[in-house]
């Protein structure tokens, strides 16, 4: 004759025949934010500056000119707000890929991460002065 213990049966009875894991919608929905958190702030900006600010870093014109220091921010009511490149002279954005997965490392080479690949259609922009149907590389960037 056989026994059973009553707590063994009752517990396969409540075991989900599946073996699916139940995920409830707010447990979901804070996954879900948490994995997007990161890429949400990564291109912020203070909006008390002029945007043009931020696109004149980035493209090394105006205040921004390679080797500039001590450039004063001023927000959009005229007021100081501080400066940049105290510490160091403005250095130069040219060398990054215009879609920012590689820089220039020499007449040929390119370096970036070891989990980007395939770089057949990377470019280099010279500050804003190559136009878009340029060759892949511009080897003469004219200051002008």
């Amino acid at each position: 004759m056989k026994t059973t213990d009553k707590r063994t049966t009752e517990t396969h009875r409540k075991a989900p025949k599946t073996g699916r894991i139940r995920f409830s919608p707010a447990y979901l929905a804070i996954c879900l934010s948490f994995g997007i958190l990161p890429q949400a702030r990564a291109g912020h900006t203070y909006f008390g500056i002029n945007y043009q600010y931020y696109r004149d870093f980035a493209e090394n014109k105006g205040k921004f000119a390679v080797g500039a220091k001590d450039i004063e921010v001023y927000n959009k009511k005229g007021e100081l707000v501080g400066k940049s490149m105290t510490k160091a002279p403005m250095i130069d954005f040219s060398v990054v890929s215009r879609n920012g997965v590689a820089a220039l490392a020499g007449d040929q080479y390119i370096v970036s991460v070891a989990h980007n690949g395939g770089y057949n259609n990377v470019d280099f922009w010279c500050g804003g002065k190559q136009s878009r149907s340029a060759p892949l590389f511009l080897p003469n960037c004219e200051k002008k």
